[in-house]
């Protein structure tokens, strides 16, 4: 049976992770301990794009936005990982998202802080926690995709213990790389 807070949990944590990594083109002298990285942490090294939708059922703006995220993510099953996330500001016009979430909202407003942008807005997609732009900008997203796609990270993330215990999801993970000026959210809680 799909249980709809398991995978938002795990989706949520992962996504903190990736996004916080700051991504840049890796040194040739950059060397790193492959042994300690399963087949598939090492492919999250390489040119790996982190798309963060923004949205709500309430925004009359947003179903092109996530039909196109659900295109990407289908196209681009290697190397792009998507997420939406449905924020709670829009509830108030009578029809309430069941996935919407105030925590959704506090992260966008953190990006849009960091960003020195004035508000939040859907249907807002963040790019590798360092962009943002309309979701539903075909040609921007394509762009974003294809300009982050072939840089390769300085680091690599190794997840593993995973596991589950009702709510909560636990699991250690292992940052190989110069993680020095870089910031890594820990202590993450989602419910």
């Amino acid at each position: 049976m799909f249980d709809k807070k398991f995978y938002v949990s795990v989706f949520s944590v992962v996504s903190l992770l990736l996004t916080t990594i700051i991504w840049s083109q890796s040194s040739k002298d950059n060397k790193v301990d492959a042994a300690l990285f399963s087949d598939q942490s090492e492919k999250l090294s390489n040119g790996m794009v982190v798309l963060e939708l923004f949205t709500s059922q309430g925004c009359s703006s947003c179903p092109p936005a996530d039909a196109l995220l659900e295109t990407i993510k289908n196209t681009y099953p290697d190397n792009v990982f998507v997420l939406s996330y449905h924020v709670d500001y829009w509830n108030y016009i009578g029809w309430e998202d069941p996935f919407s979430d105030k925590n959704y909202t506090v992260k966008q407003s953190r990006y849009n802080t960091k960003f020195k942008y004035r508000g939040n807005y859907t249907p807002e997609l963040v790019v590798n926690g360092t962009e943002h732009m309309v979701g539903s900008n075909k040609t921007n997203v394509i762009e974003a995709i294809d300009k982050y796609s072939t840089i390769e990270s300085q680091n690599m993330l190794g997840i593993s213990s995973v596991s589950r215990s009702k709510e909560k999801v636990s699991f250690e993970y292992k940052v190989d790389g110069d993680v020095l000026n870089k910031e890594i959210n820990q202590g993450c809680s989602v419910t």
